[in-house]
C-alpha cells in the first residue's frame, strides 16, 4: 500500500484556521494589554498631576492661614496700640513741671559781710537781726520729670503715672504721681503749682514766668 507522508504532515484547513485564530487571539491580548498598560499610565500621570496640584493648593492654604493669623494679630496689636496711645494721651514720656529754687537776693549796704545788722538793745546789749537782703526768694523754672511707673488703679481702673525727677545737684532722685495736666486755655489761678505737669516746655515756662512775676 502507498503511504505518503506529506499528506499526513502537511497542516489542514481546520489547524491553520486554529493557529489563525490564537495567532489573532494573541494579537487582541497584546493591543488589549498594550492599551490597558498606556491607559493605565495616562491615568497615573493624571493622578501624580492631581498630587502634586494638591500639594500645592494645600500648601496655597496654609499660606494664606498664616498670613489670616498674621493679619489677625497685626490687627490686634494696633488696637491696642491705639487704645494705649488714647490712655497715653496725658501721660507723655517726658513732662515739665514748675520747680522752685531759693535764691538769695543782692547784697545791700546796710548790713556786714553776713548780711547783719547790728544794733542795741534797751539794756544796752549788743544784738543783731538778719537783713531783708539775707532772705531768699523762690524762682521757678520748668524742670523735665521723666517717667518711670505705670499702674491701673483697681478701684475705678484709672491708668496712673509716676515721674522721676533729679534734685539741682543730680545726688538724688524724687517721684511723684502725675495728678493733673496743664490744658490750653486754662487759668493759672486753677493750676496746681506744686503737681500740675505740661506737655510743652514753652507752655510751662510762661507758667513759671507768672510765677516769678507774683514773688517779685
Amino acid at each position: 500500500m502507498f503511504y505518503d507522508e506529506d499528506f499526513y504532515n502537511e497542516p489542514s484547513e481546520f489547524d491553520m484556521k486554529v493557529d489563525e485564530f490564537k495567532q489573532d487571539l494573541l494579537k487582541s491580548v497584546k493591543e488589549e494589554y498594550a492599551n490597558e498598560m498606556e491607559r493605565l499610565e495616562k491615568e497615573n500621570r493624571e493622578l501624580q498631576n492631581v498630587k502634586l496640584n494638591f500639594e500645592q493648593i494645600k500648601r496655597n492654604y496654609e499660606s494664606k492661614e498664616i498670613d489670616l493669623e498674621r493679619a489677625k494679630e497685626k490687627a490686634k496689636q494696633e488696637a491696642r496700640r491705639e487704645r494705649l496711645d488714647k490712655l497715653m494721651d496725658d501721660y507723655k514720656i517726658v513732662l515739665y513741671r514748675a520747680s522752685a529754687k531759693s535764691e538769695r537776693k543782692n547784697k545791700c549796704d546796710r548790713c556786714d559781710d553776713n548780711r547783719r545788722i547790728y544794733y542795741k538793745t534797751p539794756l544796752g546789749k549788743d544784738a543783731y537781726e538778719s537783713c531783708d537782703c539775707s532772705k531768699g526768694k523762690l524762682t521757678y523754672s520748668p524742670k523735665e520729670n521723666i517717667i518711670y511707673e505705670f499702674r491701673i488703679n483697681r478701684d475705678n481702673n484709672e491708668l496712673l503715672a509716676w515721674y522721676q525727677y533729679d534734685d539741682e545737684y543730680g545726688s538724688m532722685r524724687y517721684s511723684t504721681k502725675a495728678d493733673s495736666f496743664y490744658k490750653k486755655g486754662m487759668k493759672y489761678e486753677d493750676v496746681n503749682r506744686y503737681n500740675t505737669f505740661f506737655k510743652d516746655k514753652e507752655d510751662c515756662q510762661k507758667y513759671c514766668d507768672h510765677l516769678n512775676n507774683e514773688e517779685n
